[in-house]
């Protein structure tokens, strides 16, 4: 799950040695790996406050697939442990230890895997409440077994993209041409367009522009404090650049496994968040780029809907065998005509971008500063044909941009505070590559790899 912690374990090592299993393998190696050393008859408690709850063993050992590390589905409290108290406590625990080991194990919040929680309670019975839990006690980097039926990601997960992301000019020194802002010269001295507007930490001192940072009391007349709600939304832009003017109609493009992570104040990782099968949902198309609000955009399917023709303007989501996650063409067209309501022509159409923010995430500012160096955004993303026509993806000059806004809820109806950071805008092609951003030191990626990459 994305919010559970190992502890006692390298997962890097682990990754390492499943990576170097056959394709198809990998992720059931990584998950049986992790369940040996949990061992049999594993200790399973919930914890509040630090405090056990109630305990118990799992008999024999853990099942583990593919999917990931599963637990048992249910139990039934014995009635003075008052397990109840954990399904609103905010500091609930689920832990799985090594019996003879406790330094080995892996705790997730109860509050995690969705709105219903990772633990549920029915009516009372005689006494007790029976418990379930979600099944799914961890799951395994998204990294493995991403090449099976939808091409290679040998090689793709590489501290040194991340930092190329964040400190070289956009490829061929392009821009969007919905957002001519987004040019090499707008950045850190004109050189680059990759920056880090509003980082968590002072004395990371990774802020660029404008220099200020989450730890600060106040920002551009905004004032908070250290219990103060900050709004995360992370997101994603493809679009065209402003230097190819070629026009096609059987591109697509596939996009996969967005993650927010965060690198902890113990120097280790955390999976915050993650989104695959529903990556572009809830998207939306721009024409322009200024700051939120005041942009030209349309939500996906409206207006431009079939406009093209068949599927192609449309979302479709990818088995695993053809590479997971989802896909969206008709990004980048010039000079269609199109009528609506009063018969207007809109050729502009040729600027309009896909602008996702598939991940949005809650925590007072003290959870945010205090509990990270810095976040890290990362998806994967390649083009594809939409049928049997022509290839002509070596020059449709589709790019992508990633980055993070903070908003500052309590300020609504305007509260959005900043951008925290926006990466280079890269180039698609036709194999997978990740796109990133963040706000993390050449040194401390260097240091501190996030697990998968090398």
């Amino acid at each position: 799950m994305a919010d559970a912690t190992v502890y006692g374990i390298d997962i890097n090592a682990l990754v390492s040695v499943a990576g170097a299993q056959a394709q198809g393998s990998q992720k059931a190696r990584f998950c049986s790996d992790i369940a040996t050393l949990l061992g049999s008859n594993a200790i399973f408690r919930i914890k509040v406050g630090g405090t056990t709850k109630y305990q118990s063993t799992v008999v024999g050992a853990l099942s583990s697939s593919s999917a990931g590390i599963a637990m048992p589905l249910q139990f039934v409290e014995p009635p003075s442990t008052n397990v109840a108290d954990a399904l609103t406590a905010a500091d609930a625990l689920i832990e799985v230890s090594n019996a003879s080991n406790s330094t080995i194990r892996i705790t997730v919040p109860v509050k995690a895997g969705g709105a219903s929680g990772f633990l549920t309670a029915s009516a009372a019975l005689d006494g007790t409440k029976l418990f379930r839990t979600s099944g799914v006690l961890l799951t395994p980097p998204a990294s493995l077994d991403a090449s099976v039926g939808g091409g290679s990601t040998s090689g793709i997960y590489l501290v040194s993209t991340l930092v190329a992301d964040m400190t070289t000019a956009n490829t061929n020194s392009w821009h969007l041409d919905s957002a001519p802002t987004t040019a090499n010269n707008n950045g850190p001295g004109g050189t680059r367009y990759a920056q880090v507007n509003l980082a968590l930490r002072r004395a990371d001192g990774n802020s660029h522009w404008p220099g200020a940072y989450l730890d600060d009391d106040s920002y551009d007349g905004r004032t908070w404090s250290s219990g103060s709600t900050i709004r995360r939304t992370n997101w994603y832009v493809v679009g065209r650049a402003y230097q190819v003017t070629n026009q096609y109609s059987n591109i697509r493009v596939q996009l996969r496994n967005y993650k927010l992570l965060g690198l902890k104040t113990d120097n280790t990782w955390e999976e915050i968040d993650a989104v695959d099968d529903n990556l572009i949902q809830d998207t939306s198309w721009h024409a322009s780029f200024s700051s939120p609000g005041n942009e030209i955009y349309r939500p996906i399917g409206d207006e431009i809907k079939s406009q093209f023709g068949g599927e192609l303007d449309q979302i479709q989501t990818h088995a695993s065998g053809d590479g997971g996650g989802q896909s969206l063409g008709s990004i980048g067209y010039g000079s269609v005509p199109y009528t609506s309501g009063g018969g207007q022509s809109l050729p502009k159409w040729y600027k309009w971008t896909n602008h996702g923010y598939p991940s949005t995430v809650y925590k007072t500012r003290s959870q945010w500063t205090g509990g990270y160096h810095g976040l890290l955004v990362v998806m994967e993303g390649r083009l594809i044909l939409h049928g049997s026509g022509a290839d002509n993806r070596a020059s449709c000059g589709l790019m992508v941009w990633m980055g993070a806004d903070w908003y500052l809820p309590s300020a609504a109806p305007d509260d959005y505070l900043q951008g925290c950071y926006a990466s280079k805008i890269k180039l698609l092609t036709n194999d997978w590559q990740i796109f990133s951003a963040h706000d993390l030191t050449q040194a401390q990626l260097e240091a501190y790899p996030p697990p998968g990459y090398s």
